[in-house]
């Protein structure tokens, strides 16, 4: 029986955490597009399409990935897939800055209409969970790349 190293043990967090994270987001989305609001009808500012339907595709594409880091067998797959999806929502979070939307990203949907004290912690939440699953997914990308390095010392 061989002990886990470090690296995968933090690896293996990495990769629980950020698939229930993505579960969880992605499940949000998906409720919220079949609840009615005002908001979710109005066109997105970067793709023009009603916010409900970018929602279902994000949600789905999110519950798919999570799906996928728990099922999946290919370790660094689940780490490219969750670098993949990291990229695109930052690149879409950038478009947002760059077209000056009025209206701040609808990460959630209309999670915060259901729990309004959350309104205030959503976006900076969100910016967050891009951050960390960003930079964990390079981290272990990176981490899985660089070269080994084994020291030798004799003994006699």
């Amino acid at each position: 029986m061989s002990i886990p190293s470090p690296e995968n043990k933090t690896r293996h967090f990495f990769l629980v955490s950020s698939g229930v994270l993505l579960g969880l987001t992605g499940a949000i989305k998906l409720i919220s597009t079949i609840s009615p609001a005002k908001l979710l009808a109005t066109p997105d500012a970067v793709f023009y399409l009603p916010r409900w339907e970018l929602l279902a595709a994000a949600g789905i594409v999110e519950v798919a990935v999570a799906a996928y880091i728990f099922v999946g067998r290919q370790g660094m797959l689940k780490v490219q897939m969750i670098a993949w999806l990291a990229g695109i929502l930052s690149i879409y979070r950038l478009g947002m800055l760059w077209v000056e939307s009025p209206v701040p990203c609808s990460c959630l949907g209309n999670a915060t209409d259901w729990f309004p004290f959350l309104a205030p912690y959503e976006n900076p939440a969100m910016i967050g969970l891009l951050i960390y699953l960003f930079s964990g997914s390079l981290l272990c990308l990176i981490g899985n790349r660089w070269p080994r390095i084994q020291i030798t010392i004799p003994l006699g």
